[in-house]
């Protein structure tokens, strides 16, 4: 009997923690509160799904974030020392130096961003990193976000056939 008690008691306390979990005891009930922790979504798109061997140069990828959080972060030192990753690789060397170079310069919002706000960075010039025909999977990341991955296939120079 008393292990049933035990158990019930238990039960309810971890009951009681789910549904008052995010609320605050006040003079007046519990009320909700608000997460001050800051949140950054993240998440690219590319132009073309399927660009064309010899084409790619004209990739153009777009880059965006947005404060989920409940106070204003300042996102662009996340952006500054983000980087970018090809089929699981990172870029290292000047690869990085380039992305960094280009993510890092060029209009930028308000910074700090404020909740509930979002902006958004457009960057071309991406053809020497997809040159080959092939299957990319993207992931824009920095110690802030990391964006869900993007993927998109460059398919072969379409060769012309002779008439007959």
């Amino acid at each position: 009997m008393i292990r049933r008690l035990s158990i019930l008691f238990a039960a309810t306390l971890i009951g009681l923690s789910v549904i008052l979990g995010g609320y605050e005891k006040t003079e007046s009930g519990y009320q909700k509160t608000e997460s001050s922790a800051p949140h950054i979504w993240a998440a690219i798109t590319v132009n073309d799904p399927l660009p064309a061997e010899g084409s790619t140069n004209q990739i153009v990828f777009h880059f965006a974030v947005f404060n989920d959080g409940g106070v204003a972060v300042a996102v662009n030192p996340c952006i500054d020392g983000s980087t970018f990753a090809i089929n699981g690789a990172l870029l290292k060397g000047k690869d990085l130096e380039w992305f960094s170079f280009n993510i890092g310069n060029g209009p930028r919002s308000v910074d700090p961003l404020p909740p509930g706000s979002g902006t958004s960075i457009t960057k071309d010039g991406w053809g020497a990193f997809f040159q080959k025909p092939g299957v990319y999977s993207v992931v824009w990341k920095s110690d802030c976000f990391e964006s869900p991955p993007v993927v998109f296939r460059v398919t072969p120079r379409e060769v012309k056939k002779p008439l007959s």
